[in-house]
């Protein structure tokens, strides 16, 4: 895919709308990803849904390859 120049959505899995007060991959994600299409956007960029200690590149220890 190029993504040289796109657009994308920045949405958090628990910010989708579910019975449990919580958001999760089941069928609202679906109809997320359709609206994602719709709107042409290409790229769905999720936060991280696990904990985040290093050597994740989230942690604060992370030190980034040059």
């Amino acid at each position: 895919m190029d993504i040289e120049q796109s657009s994308s959505r920045l949405v958090h899995v628990s910010s989708l709308p579910s019975s449990y007060s919580i958001g999760d991959l089941g069928s609202e994600a679906y109809k997320f990803i359709d609206f994602v299409v719709e709107t042409r956007q290409k790229i769905w960029q999720i936060l991280p849904i696990t904990p985040t200690n290093s050597p994740s590149p989230y942690s604060r220890e992370h030190k980034s390859i040059d």
